[in-house]
């Protein structure tokens, strides 16, 4: 595998497998985008509607990096894609006439948080075991993150490193 756009599509594809093995419903919406992820909830790329994505962030050649510790010959470099991750959620928030949210539904929302973060930590272990990306010769994935709230909106997600 070594164009983008399948590397794109294989995390896609195990993305929903993992949500699948955590017995987790994943949010309806669902795209891959060459639009970097950004970092915090409240970035313009944040979208008020439940949505699953997974980002191209870059294509880069030289040393390995994000961590890598790939065994490399001297002056070898190594073609790395570097994918995000996100998931986006809706949380109740305050009500038209000022009243916060319930304290059941605000722990409900987390709930689903939390499977979405499971979830995605099952995918990481997929990622990490091999398999996803094919011919890669190595694979660094950061930490599952909690994202952050913006007005009504919750993300998680995290980032992989492809190495070929």
């Amino acid at each position: 595998m070594g164009r983008t756009q399948d590397h794109a599509d294989a995390l896609m594809a195990a993305t929903l497998a993992a949500y699948t093995t955590a017995n987790v419903d994943p949010p309806a919406r669902r795209f891959v985008s060459f639009a970097r992820m950004e970092e915090e909830a409240d970035s313009p790329t944040a979208c008020a509607v439940e949505q699953l994505s997974v980002h191209v962030h870059s294509i880069s050649g030289g040393l390995p990096g994000f961590g890598g510790d790939l065994p490399l010959a001297p002056r070898q470099t190594v073609r790395q894609i570097e994918l995000g991750v996100r998931v986006s959620r809706c949380v109740p928030t305050v009500d038209d006439r000022g009243n916060p949210p319930t304290a059941e539904r605000v722990g409900e929302a987390s709930g689903v948080m939390a499977d979405d973060m499971d979830a995605l930590g099952v995918l990481a272990v997929a990622v990490v075991g091999g398999g996803v990306f094919g011919d890669c010769a190595g694979v660094t994935v950061g930490a599952v993150r909690n994202l952050g709230v913006a007005g009504d909106m919750h993300a998680v997600g995290f980032t992989v490193l492809a190495q070929y």
